[in-house]
């Protein structure tokens, strides 16, 4: 697996931050690892109310977001309530999603995001870190 220098090619002066919200556990913890392996700081959420809490505190530099959790709760909609809370603060958003991306490009909340990506389950581990590139 090919590492993406392309990341730390400018010159840092803290640790690059990422939320994840997703409630599948392997997933996740996929999402951990890379991201860590490639210098992130990153903290994992299933519960819409604690990942909003942590966005508007931290204000991390990219936030993953599944659209639809067992649970329940939708990416979408924490999406558009971090929107409310952050105006035109919001982080890079990669959308998670087994969906086709027409079947979500309309909601409003992807509407408000100036740096958003969409991203296909399963993902491409290359495409994931190449997608991550792009957005930073």
């Amino acid at each position: 697996m090919r590492r993406f220098p392309a990341l730390f090619s400018r010159v840092r002066t803290r640790t690059r931050e990422a939320v994840i919200f997703e409630d599948d556990t392997l997933t996740a913890s996929m999402y951990k690892m890379l991201l860590e392996r490639e210098g992130f700081a990153a903290k994992i959420y299933d519960d819409n109310e604690a990942c909003r809490r942590e966005v508007r505190a931290h204000h991390p530099d990219l936030l993953i977001c599944d659209v639809m959790n067992d649970g329940g709760a939708s990416g979408l909609n924490l999406i558009e309530s971090i929107c409310e809370d952050l105006g035109d603060q919001v982080p890079a958003v990669i959308v998670a999603t087994a969906l086709q991306t027409h079947q979500i490009r309309n909601h409003p909340a992807l509407r408000r995001v100036r740096n958003l990506r969409t991203m296909m389950k399963p993902f491409d581990i290359d495409v994931m870190l190449n997608t991550i590139t792009q957005l930073l």
